[in-house]
């Protein structure tokens, strides 16, 4: 028996993941679909399924593992000026969207990926994974009873500046380290990512975790702080994170600053902190990007008419992580390919994918 206990059910189902004809656990505990083969019962060997019970492994190893937010984007777009008190007309698209899973598909790109994500047992949830999975990312999803899916409602101006983003994304902070231990590749990886969706004890046992695992080679531990109401778990994780992707308001609330301090202070506060490597962006006003040895300021991606800002900031990180991981040095990685990609989301060449 895989797990024991009052509160759980058992389903066969041929897998042809597996093997023709050999058998497949799908097991509910504590409000998770597990998922393991016969031939391994360890508790450890166990992989989280989708909410269908079904495995969500692809064949080729990963390269760059991220574990974060995946959330329903419902994004407002506004015919007129918005009119604060008051209805306004508006037009409303759902996309996939939450920073890792936004990360991985541009990672997915140049890189193979896996995505480890919480999601209800919900219609949603599973029109996520079906579009990222559309998109190239390899996702492993850990479903939830009781819980909705994380949405996300950006509410743009007239301009595509986002004017309020309203978060519901509370079911990420029910992911653990082993979660995302289960179904950490044997092979190893290049890099593993995490972002600040997750709770603050899940981001230091995975980044501790991946330093102690028996793999041949550390992967490049990365970070995003998504916002500034959650930057700061990242910061008793300072020292285990190689390079960390935050903004103005996230770096003020991360050092305890003024957020009208120069980026040269929040940098100065930030590797106080233990944080080596770093990339300070600004809105349209050139970033800083903190290599080990050596600060540049860069200017931040622009183009002549924007589209949407929602996303841009997760486009940049990716294209960044994609050149980086290639071996180039941070700063060029940040100039070239992170400021393509973002431009690619602030110009709509490149769109999340709508759930329908």
């Amino acid at each position: 028996m895989l797990y024991r206990g009052t509160n759980f059910f058992i389903r066969f189902f041929e897998s042809a993941k597996h093997g023709k004809g050999s058998v497949s656990l799908a097991c509910k505990v504590q409000g998770r679909i597990m998922i393991a083969n016969d031939s391994d019962t360890s508790p450890t060997a166990a992989k989280q399924a989708n909410s269908d019970g079904l495995p969500n492994h692809s064949d080729k190893q990963p390269v760059v593992l991220i574990a974060g937010a995946l959330v329903v984007d419902d994004i407002a777009i506004p015919e007129e000026n918005l009119v604060i008190g008051a209805s306004n007309p508006v037009r409303w698209e759902s996309r996939t969207g939450g920073v890792a899973a936004n990360v991985a598909r541009v990672v997915a790109q140049q890189h193979s990926v896996s995505l480890i994500a919480a999601i209800g047992e919900d219609v949603i949830g599973r029109q996520l994974c079906h579009a990222l999975q559309n998109a190239g990312v390899s996702i492993d999803p850990v479903a939830f009873s009781q819980q909705a899916t994380g949405r996300y409602s950006a509410i743009l101006d007239k301009s595509s500046e986002l004017f309020i983003g309203l978060a519901q994304t509370q079911i990420n902070e029910h992911l653990s380290w082993l979660d995302i231990k289960a179904r950490f590749p044997q092979t190893g990886i290049k890099a593993i990512v995490v972002d600040a969706n997750l709770n603050e004890q899940c981001i230091n046992e995975t980044l501790q975790g991946v330093s102690e695992m028996d793999i041949s080679a550390i992967p490049t531990k990365i970070a995003l702080a998504v916002s500034p109401a959650k930057a700061s778990r990242l910061k008793t994780a300072a020292s285990t994170i190689d390079i960390l992707f935050c903004n103005r308001a996230e770096a003020a609330a991360l050092t305890n600053l003024n957020q009208q301090s120069t980026l040269n202070t929040f940098a100065q506060a930030l590797q106080t902190l233990g944080f080596k490597r770093f990339i300070i962006t600004d809105g349209a006003h050139p970033m800083l990007v903190q290599d080990i040895n050596s600060a540049e300021m860069i200017n931040a991606p622009s183009v002549q008419h924007i589209h949407t800002v929602n996303g841009a900031g997760d486009a940049f990180a990716g294209g960044t992580i994609n050149a980086f991981l290639i071996g180039q040095v941070l700063s060029k990685a940040a100039r070239d390919s992170g400021r393509a990609a973002a431009q690619e989301i602030l110009s709509g060449m490149l769109t999340a994918p709508l759930i329908r």
